[in-house]
């Protein structure tokens, strides 16, 4: 189901670890459609909130690598966000908001500490009883942000049907995946590139991730993995077909090189082309 740097973990070790997340949050005293903010770079820890939280019906809430301090203080208000899960690299970003943030009970860093807090929540070490929670399409699935033009970011509410319709429409006009597909994912999963997390997920296909962006790591993992699907902003996918790899590496498994996000230059999609078809 999903590789990241060493590691490959199939379908059941994934569903594992998403449930324990829930079952964690669960005995933490949060509730069903409370929000649970992210802030990870690409990761294990990232997939178990991408699956965990929408398992277990909570709403998720992506916050912006790097953002200054006041912009993670106004979206975890305004999401009213109880937990925040954030990876080891961007603690110093949030220090000292919980002192702001009364409703913000809980940050978990995901550490080792996260790791071992995972194994404790199953009785046997093996396994845990999925939560069974009865989610309706029209409960929220998560509050994504946009900083418009204007003012501080606004919170964007999206159910469950709408994600699953977004990303059943991000899927039309592609070659539906097959079970042997995989994306690769270069850019964070918890913004666009996690559109193409659950169609290879539904398909049994496999989820590709790099922590950080190298046109390098790319090129080597298209081919490694026999990568299928990818996204790539302009100015990383300009990257890419300038890298000297571009020339030797073999990407003929691509099958859609989705680009978004930002304005293209007409060079750069030309390129593009040239290189990948």
């Amino acid at each position: 189901a999903l590789v990241f740097e060493d590691k490959r973990l199939s379908f059941a070790q994934v569903w594992r670890r998403a449930t324990a997340l829930t079952h964690g949050l669960s005995k933490l005293g949060i509730e069903f459609q409370q929000s649970v903010a992210v802030l990870e770079d690409n990761n294990i820890a990232a997939v178990d909130a991408f699956v965990g939280l929408g398992l277990g019906g909570f709403v998720r809430v992506p916050l912006y690598a790097r953002n200054a301090s006041a912009g993670h203080e106004s979206m975890l208000a305004q999401a009213e966000c109880r937990v925040l899960l954030v990876g080891p690299e961007h603690v110093h970003e949030v220090a000292g908001l919980q002192d702001t943030l009364p409703m913000l009970e809980h940050i978990i860093v995901t550490d080792a500490g996260y790791e071992q807090w995972l194994k404790e929540q199953s009785l046997d070490g093996q396994s845990l009883a999925d939560p069974l929670t009865e989610i309706a399409p029209s409960d929220l699935f998560a509050i994504r942000f946009t900083g418009g033009t204007t003012g501080l970011p606004k919170g964007v509410p999206t159910t469950h049907r709408q994600f699953l319709s977004q990303v059943r429409d991000w899927f039309y006009a592609f070659p539906p995946p097959i079970s042997n597909d995989a994306v690769l994912h270069a850019a964070p999963i918890t913004h666009a590139s996690g559109s193409l997390f659950l169609p290879l997920w539904g398909a049994g296909g496999t989820n590709v991730l790099i922590k950080q962006f190298d046109p390098g790591d790319v090129l080597r993992l298209i081919e490694q993995e026999q990568v299928s699907y990818t996204f790539l902003p302009p100015t990383a996918l300009n990257a890419l077909t300038r890298h000297a790899d571009v020339k030797t590496r073999d990407t003929s498994s691509l099958k859609v090189l989705m680009t978004a996000a930002a304005p293209i230059t007409e060079d750069t999609t030309l390129r593009a082309r040239q290189c990948f078809g």
